[in-house]
Order: C-alpha cells, then sequence, then structure tokens
C-alpha cells in the first residue's frame, strides 16, 4: 500500500493531507507548525492580557450596583416604593444647585457631572415621611466614566471631602456666596470599608437644609452614591450599609 502526506497552509491553519488507496483523510493543526512548549508560552501570555485588563461597567450594567429592593427594605425599613431605574442623568447646570465652601465639600452635596459618560438612577420613596407638598425620596446614582483612571481621580476628590469637611457652609446656589457666620453643615464619618477593588464610605450631612446619609463607593470605572435621609437609616448600623454596599460592588 502507498502512502503519502502533504502539509498544506489555508487560511493560517496547516491542514495535513494523508492519502491512502481507499480514500483521503484531512485532519487541522492549530496554527503553524510549532512544538508545545511555544504553544504554552503564547496561551500564558495571552491569558496574562486578559487578566490584567481591568473590568469597566456600561449602560445596563451599572443597575446591578445599586442596592436591589430587598437589600434597600433590609436596612431601610421605612423605604417602601421604589421607581424603575432610570438611565437619565439629571444634574443641576452651570451656576445652579447647592455647592459648598469652600469648594472641596461639593462631592457631599451633589453629583459632579464633569467625565460622566453613562448613569443609571433609581428613586425610592418614603410615605412615612412624605406630605402631599415634600415629597421625602432615598436616591442611588451609578455614575459610568471612560476609565477607571477618571474615576480613581474623582474619588479622591470625595476622600478629601469626607477628610476635610467636618463643618462648611452649605451655599444654596453655585452663583450665592454664603452669608453664615458660622460653618453650616456638619460632616461625620461613620464607617469605611475597603477591599481590594471596591471603596466605600459611609457618613452623615447634617445641614440648615436637609439631614441625610450620605454614602460614597467606588468600583472601576464607576463611582456609585447614595442619599437617605438619616430619619429612615437611624436604626441600621454603618458598617452593616457598608458591607451590603460593598457586596453589590
Amino acid at each position: 500500500m502507498i502512502s503519502t502526506k502533504v502539509l498544506v497552509w489555508v487560511s493560517g491553519i496547516v491542514i495535513a493531507l494523508s492519502s491512502v488507496v481507499g480514500g483521503v483523510s484531512v485532519w487541522a493543526l492549530n496554527g503553524p507548525l510549532a512544538d508545545s512548549s511555544t504553544q504554552d508560552k503564547r496561551t500564558d501570555a495571552d491569558d496574562s492580557l486578559t487578566n490584567a485588563a481591568p473590568d469597566v461597567f456600561i449602560g445596563d450594567e451599572l443597575g446591578a450596583l445599586l442596592l436591589t429592593d430587598e437589600d434597600v427594605a433590609n436596612l431601610f425599613p421605612l423605604v417602601t416604593t421604589a421607581s424603575e431605574i432610570s438611565p437619565v442623568f439629571a444634574h443641576a447646570g452651570e451656576s445652579e444647585g447647592a455647592t459648598g465652601d469652600p469648594a472641596t465639600c461639593f462631592p457631599l452635596i451633589m453629583n459632579d457631572p464633569a467625565a460622566v459618560v453613562g448613569s443609571r438612577h433609581h428613586r425610592h420613596e418614603i410615605p412615612s415621611l412624605s406630605s402631599q407638598d415634600r415629597p421625602v425620596n432615598m436616591h442611588q446614582y451609578a455614575l459610568q466614566y471612560p476609565d477607571t483612571q477618571t474615576a480613581e481621580r474623582l474619588w479622591q476628590y470625595h476622600i478629601d471631602a469626607t477628610e476635610k469637611c467636618t463643618e462648611f457652609n452649605y451655599v444654596p446656589n453655585s452663583i450665592s456666596s454664603s452669608t453664615a457666620s458660622e460653618p453650616d453643615a456638619v460632616y461625620t464619618l461613620l464607617s469605611q470599608e475597603f477591599r481590594d477593588d471596591v471603596s466605600v464610605i459611609v457618613g452623615s450631612l447634617e445641614s440648615r437644609y436637609s439631614d441625610e446619609m450620605v454614602i460614597f463607593a467606588m468600583t472601576t470605572n464607576t463611582i456609585v452614591r447614595i442619599t437617605v435621609p438619616l430619619e429612615a437609616a437611624a436604626e441600621t448600623d454603618p458598617s452593616l450599609i457598608a458591607c451590603t454596599v460593598g457586596d453589590r460592588l
């Protein structure tokens, strides 16, 4: 019996043709001829590159970083009604909205729209604290940034605010100047949790305008901000809140 074998390139794949009396059999080899050690090294390098790339969150993935309705019910029993998660990022325009004096304290008061490329917002009503003229809500925001480096830079502003703004002036809009002779807002750090790729800071912000628990969290390219009236959070251990938010991220 006569047998011949020919290696043929087809679109970068080696095809081995073996002709035998009575028929032709065909099988493929992965890539050009190379010893197994070379292939293993290439695979290891590819895996290393894949593992080095950080996860990022975009679009509807942001909603998964927010507390679920079950989480909210367990942490804040007074919060009972939730809206649909919205992709709309509502924020004050330039020269509008409240700010802090000094400006370092701004992150304690509201979301900064700088560099935000996507968001998810979940609003929860608190009927027992609301009136017809004054609804009281809990808010959750997940803000997407272009990359992890941008989120980390903005996250540092949040850390600076929690460390430097134990007392400051709460200015009702950014074109006004503070008229208070003494600081009229007090921030108190209540709990922190730091993991390999997740940071959570829980604090209270008391001012002449509102008394809120303010929760900040960050993972990869996303910063989460949660605000809930202090009255609705008074019975909950801040460390449990920090842990639950961290678990969600």
